[in-house]
C-alpha cells in the first residue's frame, strides 16, 4: 500500500538520523568525559563538561531505545507466540505495538505536565505573597546542577520577581560553576553564597578544617563582591547539631554573621543560643512552627530569626530506624505565609512582629535592605495586601500588579 511504504520510508530516514545523533552523542560523551579527567589532573576542572554529559546520556537513552525498538531488539517473550496460528500470532503483535504506543503517550503526557510544574513557579510564588526568594539545590545535586539552578533564577527575575540563589548542594568539596566559590560568589550576580549539609546522614561529614577553609573563602568572596557571603547549613537529625560550627564561632576569628544554620525547628535551643552569639537562626516552617515560636521568642532574639518554605524541596518520610523512605512529600511555598498567619490568628503574635521573621529580618539577612524588607523612598516596590481575615488578596512586585483580588495577572513563561 502507498501509505504504508510513505511511512516505512519516513521510518528508515528517522532510523538513519536517529543512529546518526546517537552516535554523535556517545562519542561526544567519551571525548567530555576524558578531557574533564585530564583538566582536573593537569589543569582547572570544566564546570560545564558533567552538565552536558549528563544531558547526552538522557537523550542516549530515549533515541537508542527508539532504534533498538524498531529493529526488535529489546528483550522479548516469544513462547505464546511462536505456538499461534499467523493471524493470531500478527493480531497479538499490533497488540503489543498497541500497548506500546499507549505507554510512549502516557510517558509524554506526563512529561509535559512536570516541564508545566516547573514553569508553575512563578503563580505559586505569586499566591503565596512571596516577591523574592532564594533558590538551593536539595538533597539530589546528580540530576540538578547549579547551572540549572542559576537558570532558574534568572528565569523568575525576568518574568517578574526577584529571585537569588546558592552555589553547592549538600556535599563537600562542594559543586560549583566556575570551579570555585569564591568565583562563583563575586563573579555571578544571582549567587549570594554556599550550601552545605551538616549533621546530615546524606552529607559529606566535612571536619572542623574543612568547613573553617570553606567559610574563609565565602567571607574573602564576600568583602571582594559586597555581598551577604553566607553559609548555608542544612542542619540534619544528628544530636549534635550545630555545636561544632558555635564552637568554630567561639574559637576563631570568623564572623558569625557568615554561618546560617537553617532547620533549626527541631532544635529551638540551639537556635536561640546562636541568635544570642549574634548569629541569625532559620527555622523551616512546619506543622508545629507557629505553635512553637512564642516559646522561641522568649528565648532568642526576634530580629535574628528567618523562616523559610523549602518549597518544592523533597519532604522524605523514614522508617522508624531512618533506614529506608517509605513516603515522599514536598515542600509548599505557600506554608510559609501560612505559618505566619496561625502565628497571628492561634498563638496571639503580633501581626508587626510575625512579619519581619519573612521580611525585614531576612532582607537584612541577607544585606538586601533597605531595598528589600522596608516600605520607604528607594526601596522596591514589593507590596502585599491582605483582606480583613489576613489572607492575600494582591501582590506587588517591583512596582508591577502580579495579583489583583486573588486573580494572577502575570503567569510565568511555560503557564498558560
Amino acid at each position: 500500500m502507498p501509505v504504508a511504504r510513505a511511512i516505512h520510508k519516513v521510518s528508515n530516514v528517522l532510523d538513519r538520523g536517529c543512529s546518526g545523533v546517537l552516535i554523535a552523542a556517545l562519542a561526544a560523551m567519551v571525548l567530555l568525559t576524558g578531557a574533564q579527567i585530564v583538566c582536573r589532573l593537569f589543569f582547572t576542572a570544566l564546570a560545564w563538561s558533567e552538565e552536558l554529559s549528563r544531558y547526552l546520556l538522557i537523550w542516549s537513552t530515549f533515541l537508542g531505545a527508539g532504534i533498538v525498538y524498531k529493529h526488535g531488539g529489546h528483550i522479548s517473550v516469544t513462547l505464546l507466540h511462536g505456538f499461534l496460528p499467523p493471524m493470531a500470532g500478527k493480531a497479538v503483535k499490533i497488540f503489543i505495538h498497541v500497548v506500546c504506543g499507549a505507554f510512549c503517550a502516557i510517558a509524554i503526557y506526563y512529561g509535559f505536565r512536570y516541564m508545566g510544574m516547573q514553569g508553575n513557579q512563578l503563580s505559586a510564588a505569586l499566591r503565596a505573597g512571596v516577591t523574592t526568594l532564594v533558590g538551593v539545590l536539595g538533597t539530589d545535586s546528580i540530576t540538578r546542577s547549579v547551572e540549572g539552578l542559576v537558570a532558574k533564577a534568572k528565569a523568575l527575575t525576568n518574568e517578574g520577581i526577584t529571585a537569588y540563589c546558592l552555589t553547592s548542594a549538600y556535599q563537600y568539596p562542594p559543586l560549583t560553576l566556575t570551579g570555585s566559590v569564591m568565583k562563583d560568589i563575586v563573579f555571578v550576580s544571582e549567587i549570594l553564597g554556599c550550601k552545605l549539609a551538616i549533621a546530615d546522614h546524606r552529607g559529606s561529614h566535612p571536619t572542623r578544617e574543612e568547613i573553617i577553609r570553606l567559610v574563609s573563602d565565602i567571607r574573602m568572596a564576600a568583602l571582594v563582591s559586597g555581598k551577604p557571603g553566607v553559609l548555608h547549613m542544612h542542619t540534619g537529625a544528628d544530636p549534635a547539631g550545630i555545636e561544632p560550627i558555635m564552637d568554630i564561632v567561639r574559637t576563631t576569628d570568623i564572623p558569625i554573621c557568615h554561618f546560617r544554620p537553617t532547620h533549626m525547628g527541631r532544635r529551638l535551643d540551639q537556635a536561640a543560643a546562636f541568635t544570642r552569639m549574634g548569629g541569625y537562626a532559620d527555622i523551616t516552617v512546619g506543622e508545629r512552627t507557629a505553635a512553637a515560636f512564642p516559646g522561641l521568642l522568649a528565648e532568642a532574639d526576634p530580629a535574628l530569626l528567618t523562616l523559610s518554605s523549602d518549597a518544592n524541596g523533597s519532604m522524605p518520610r523514614w522508617d522508624e530506624k531512618r533506614e529506608h523512605i517509605v513516603g515522599m512529600g514536598v515542600g509548599q511555598i505557600g506554608d510559609l505565609y501560612r505559618t505566619v498567619r496561625a502565628m497571628v490568628t492561634e498563638e496571639g503574635v503580633p501581626l508587626e512582629t510575625a512579619l519581619t521573621f519573612i521580611t525585614k529580618n531576612v532582607a537584612q539577612s541577607l544585606m538586601l535592605y533597605p531595598r528589600k524588607g522596608a516600605l520607604q523612598v528607594g526601596s522596591d516596590a514589593d507590596l502585599v495586601l491582605l483582606d480583613q481575615d489576613l489572607e492575600i488578596d494582591s501582590v506587588i512586585a517591583k512596582g508591577r500588579r502580579m495579583m489583583a483580588d486573588r486573580e494572577l495577572l502575570v503567569k510565568g513563561t511555560f503557564e498558560s
